[in-house]
């Protein structure tokens, strides 16, 4: 099997001008495929549901984007894709690794 899994990518949905997708963190990042507009607000919340080191950050290295997950907790993050194409997300030891997709 490799990094992602082979079934259908989600697509987040758009509320209020806002897409919004959820991810538990729980073992690995569920889904791990996300599709996502390009040019409109993005709210990903991400809901670790552990206390493992390893969930205790994602990051988005192709955005700059890094951000600390607390444990048992949801935390929100947001931003506006605003370049088209895939870009990977992992934990921060690199065990636990997603794709987002900007159409």
């Amino acid at each position: 099997m490799g990094l992602f899994s082979k079934k259908e990518p989600t697509r987040a949905i758009i509320n209020d001008g806002i897409q919004e997708v959820s991810i538990v963190v729980e073992g690995a990042y569920s889904p791990n495929y996300i599709v996502v507009k390009k040019g409109i607000p993005l709210r990903i919340t991400f809901d670790r549901r552990e206390t493992a080191d390893c969930s205790e950050f994602v990051s988005f290295p192709d955005l700059k984007i890094n951000k600390k997950l607390e444990p048992m907790a949801t935390t929100v993050l947001e931003f506006t894709p605003d370049e088209s194409g895939e870009f990977e997300f992992v934990c921060n030891m690199g065990m636990y690794h997603g794709k987002l997709k900007v159409e």
